[in-house]
């Protein structure tokens, strides 16, 4: 999860345009001089008073370098755009911290939890330890980037995307535009028994022949998953199932038909299904598709709007970079 989702990856740009695939510096440290403990507690740039530590850029020109180390060759020694647009990130965050605290918008600790325990189920707890890390920070710092960036994105919503206004007009307009993409396929709602063998397979068809409920089948007998809910696999439509399973399933004529004679074989098994339900092909109408239109059209306008937003930030600001200090070499 990217919790700041509202802009592009502008370091990634860079490396797809063949500039930031460069390993050489600008210039080395020639004129600066202080000692390490020192030179990194130095502003490279202040924002509206608040600094930017040279330690601070340090963190994100590493963080960046550690995430393209395979994309970066030895192709130049100019680094200056790239760590130019590393500075204009953390400029950018600082100023959405200001904006934040200016307008009290915070998140609770409970907030961050049930987000950072949907990120864990999504892709797992060691895929986001691997990535602190990869990125040398112990989870305490992690949690506390990842904080932020909640509020950042709270902050934007709030103040950007809260405030597209998407009109009835221009969603009837891009809805006539584009009726092809709500287009609603043919979709089945079938039940599932999966069993091992041909024998069982037989058995259960016998079963059914003698009246035998089919859910009740499913719970006792299959080996998937979908025997919790009696076999039922709800609404499905060609193309999302395996090839063995669309075969069978979109040839069943009739509520309650079922393919006793010839079971769908795959690796695991034997698999009967029963129909259920069927929804001819369709389209969603104008009130059905609203909402995903206006989701449409307002991530069209977020980025501009955002960009927007923050030029009108930065115009207010007072910020102040150490050109010197950026041009630097990386110790």
């Amino acid at each position: 999860m990217n919790p700041r989702g509202y802009k592009p990856n502008r370091l990634l740009l860079l490396l797809a345009a063949g500039l930031a695939g460069l390993t050489g510096l600008t210039a080395c440290k020639g004129g600066l001089d202080f000692s390490g403990e020192e030179l990194a507690k130095r502003p490279v740039a202040i924002v509206n008073g608040d600094e930017i530590t040279y330690a601070e850029f340090q963190r994100a020109y590493r963080e960046n370098m550690s995430q393209w180390e395979n994309l970066i060759l030895d192709q130049s020694e100019n680094m200056t755009p790239l760590k130019t647009l590393i500075l204009d990130d953390l400029v950018e965050e600082k100023l959405l911290d200001q904006e934040a605290r200016r307008l009290g918008i915070e998140v609770n600790g409970e907030t961050v939890q049930e987000s950072i325990r949907q990120e864990l189920t999504s892709e797992g707890e060691p895929e986001v330890e691997r990535r602190a890390r990869l990125l040398d920070k112990a989870m305490d710092q992690w949690v506390e980037k990842y904080t932020r960036r909640l509020v950042h994105k709270k902050l934007v919503d709030r103040e950007v995307t809260g405030r597209i206004h998407i009109s009835e007009r221009e969603m009837h307009g891009y809805y006539n535009d584009n009726r092809r993409m709500f287009d609603l396929p043919e979709q089945v709602r079938v039940r599932h028994i999966a069993v091992e063998t041909k024998a069982k397979f037989d058995e259960l068809v016998s079963k059914l022949q003698r009246g035998n409920d089919f859910a009740a089948l499913a719970q006792a007998y299959s080996i998937t998953p979908d025997r919790a809910q009696g076999g039922d696999l709800g609404w499905v439509q060609r193309g999302v199932m395996p090839q063995e399973f669309d075969q069978v399933i979109f040839s069943l004529n009739g509520i309650g038909a079922m393919n006793l004679v010839t079971p769908a074989k795959t690796q695991i098994g034997f698999h009967l299904f029963r129909l259920e339900e069927r929804k001819p092909r369709q389209q969603m109408s104008f009130p059905e598709a609203q909402a995903q239109i206006r989701q449409i059209l307002t991530d069209e306008r977020k980025e501009k709007a955002y960009q927007e937003w923050l030029a009108a930030l930065k115009k207010k600001a007072v910020i102040q970079i150490n050109e010197k200090l950026l041009s630097s070499e990386i110790p």
